[in-house]
């Protein structure tokens, strides 16, 4: 039988908020404090003149378990093992997918991939006539 309470005198209005929240949270995004949600990692995106890096903190996670791929205009880091995932990011026009370096240190992965020489910026030096 459905039960309503409309006034708890000893409930105060903090008390409320936090049943509320801890409802919302448990019936609408349980991913959220599951292992699940351990599984994605950090991510940072950063852009020079030079090159786009992307940075992932992969802790734990060693070089033969990493799998780096570009295909198309699609980058994606795979890693296997205690902690797997998977992401994938669409790549600008202006990288040199070919030339795309990876790196793994202290549980950072660092993926730079630097821009094509045509969409760089060039500095015209200015004649005195």
């Amino acid at each position: 039988m459905f039960e309503m309470t409309l006034f708890r005198p000893n409930h105060t209005t903090h008390d409320a908020l936090a049943d509320f929240h801890r409802d919302f949270f448990r019936d609408f995004a349980p991913a959220v404090f599951t292992d699940r949600a351990t599984r994605w990692s950090a991510v940072e995106v950063s852009e020079t003149q030079e090159a786009v890096t992307i940075t992932l903190d992969v802790p734990g996670v060693e070089q033969k378990n990493l799998d780096i791929k570009v295909e198309g205009d699609t980058l994606t880091a795979k890693a296997e093992g205690a902690r797997p995932f998977t992401r994938q990011y669409t790549l600008p026009d202006t990288v040199d997918a070919e030339k795309t370096a990876a790196a793994l240190k202290n549980g950072v992965l660092t993926i730079t991939l630097p821009k094509r020489e045509e969409v760089k910026p060039k500095t015209i030096q200015v004649q005195v006539a």
